[in-house]
């Protein structure tokens, strides 16, 4: 189980309030935390919310949300990324924040396990204009609970992925529209088919869908334990050039943005298309393309300054597009550590190890 953390720090006791919290942040978004008890239960990649108390001008609240990021057991501690924080006033409604003073009002006392019943369920509506989704509700939402996620055993790497990239990892299943199980007369699982329909229904332009694919990525990350990868930037595959011109969401861009945001690093753009170039409409077979689209595509000098990035990409097929980008980069940078993320996985025979997690 993946615990959340509520952590009390008093104000009082070495001026620690909310306005000092840029001076008390290590390299920009890193936040020291001593935490000397329950460390067993910790894990890399986990929520906290940070609560202030204390004589100090400011409102007692929530004012640091982020996840742990480094856990030094020996030196009784955690390193915290923060994902977002205030210096003026709590994150949370005032009727959150009285929540979470009742959960943290045992004196002598930093750390605490989040009570599920903190947040309120959302009423899910991804059904219909999916707002929930929108209002990035989806953590403590039943619906979002209840999709299938990929799990590492029942999926092999896309067969066009080479060395370049230190490991594939996608979140949800996506049914293509030529199903192999289609014609093996296979029913596949209605979570699956659920999962399948919020990709396509993202796809084709409903943009607030972005934050539970995101969310799904995030998790699929911390269930590897890639989470203590301390990974630079997410880094999107570029849009091809004529689906901008025909005003298409930029799909990677968006959920790059997203994932970013939970992980609490940055979105750096160092790849882009001098020409349009989709698989779809060109028919090539998988190298003729591969060829193309290296030729096409252009790599910022700035990718030396990166060490290790998740490269991201929408759907992950075969992995040419995911493959050349990897090669790419560590042609300007050969000691870049490139690790790729999809929201979503085609389910193609080469891909399966487990199909039988998926069909009924």
């Amino acid at each position: 189980m993946n615990l959340r953390w509520l952590y009390k720090i008093h104000s009082n006791y070495d001026g620690f309030r909310p306005v000092v919290i840029p001076d008390r942040m290590l390299d920009g978004d890193l936040l020291h935390l001593g935490w000397k008890r329950y460390l067993d239960e910790v894990e890399i990649g986990a929520e906290v919310w940070i609560y202030f108390h204390g004589r100090h001008r400011f409102d007692n609240g929530v004012y640091v949300k982020g996840i742990i990021r480094e856990v030094d057991r020996d030196g009784e501690s955690v390193l915290l990324r923060v994902r977002e924080y205030s210096t003026t006033k709590p994150l949370t409604d005032s009727a959150t924040s009285a929540r979470v003073a009742a959960v943290v009002a045992r004196r002598y006392r930093q750390v605490f396990v989040f009570p599920t019943e903190l947040e309120p369920i959302p009423a899910c509506d991804l059904a219909t204009v999916a707002s929930t989704c929108a209002g990035r509700l989806c953590g403590a939402c039943p619906t979002w609970k209840s999709l299938p996620r990929i799990r590492s055993g029942d999926v092999k790497v896309p067969e066009r992925v080479g060395s370049a990239v230190r490991a594939v990892v996608s979140a949800y299943w996506v049914i293509p529209s030529r199903c192999y199980l289609h014609w093996e007369r296979k029913t596949i699982q209605a979570g699956v088919r659920r999962t399948s329909e919020q990709f396509y229904r993202f796809k084709v332009g409903e943009e607030q869908l972005a934050f539970p694919l995101a969310l799904g990525m995030f998790e699929a990350l911390r269930k590897r334990r890639l989470l203590d990868h301390d990974f630079d930037a997410v880094v999107p595959i570029p849009l091809s050039p004529e689906k901008e011109r025909r005003g298409e969401i930029h799909r990677t861009r968006t959920l790059a943005h997203e994932l970013a945001h939970l992980l609490g690093i940055k979105v750096a753009e160092l790849l882009s298309l001098s020409r349009s170039i989709s698989k779809r409409t060109l028919g090539l077979p998988a190298r003729d393309f591969e060829n193309r689209y290296r030729r096409a595509l252009d790599v910022s000098s700035r990718v030396a300054d990166y060490r290790r990035i998740l490269l991201l990409d929408d759907v992950a097929t075969r992995g040419s597009t995911i493959n050349v980008a990897a090669e790419a980069m560590m042609e300007l940078n050969p000691s870049l550590v490139v690790v790729a993320i999809t929201a979503g996985r085609m389910i193609i025979k080469s891909s399966m190890r487990n199909e039988s997690a998926i069909i009924t």
